[in-house]
């Protein structure tokens, strides 16, 4: 295990670098998420009122 250790070529940097891009990587994706989950509300959204315009029970 010391010889492991001690042998090892990662740099921190590297593992940094590696860190950073694995917390962008998920906060690109919580954004993502949050958008789709905006845009999906707002399409039900249009979805329930033209329904209801088509049936004469939703006015403008």
């Amino acid at each position: 295990m010391a010889k492991l250790a001690l042998g090892s070529s990662v740099s921190i940097e590297a593992l940094e670098q590696f860190w950073q891009t694995i917390v962008k990587g998920i906060e690109e994706t919580k954004a993502i998420q949050d958008e789709m989950r905006q845009t999906i509300t707002w399409d039900k959204g249009v979805f329930c009122k033209t329904f209801f315009m088509i049936r004469g029970l939703y006015r403008i």
